[in-house]
């Protein structure tokens, strides 16, 4: 049986405050199993 992993850093492109930020989320996807977590961290995206 072969197992996979994936690591995808994303912004949340609806959640975009007055200052023109964005929440960055972790997605940790595991066998096709997929887990999405906040890192607390904000950054403008173009």
């Amino acid at each position: 049986m072969q197992n996979t992993f994936s690591v995808l850093f994303y912004p949340r492109g609806n959640d975009v405050d007055k200052n023109g930020k964005t929440s960055v989320y972790l997605r940790i996807t595991v066998n096709g199993k997929r887990s999405e977590v906040s890192i607390k961290t904000q950054s403008t995206f173009n």
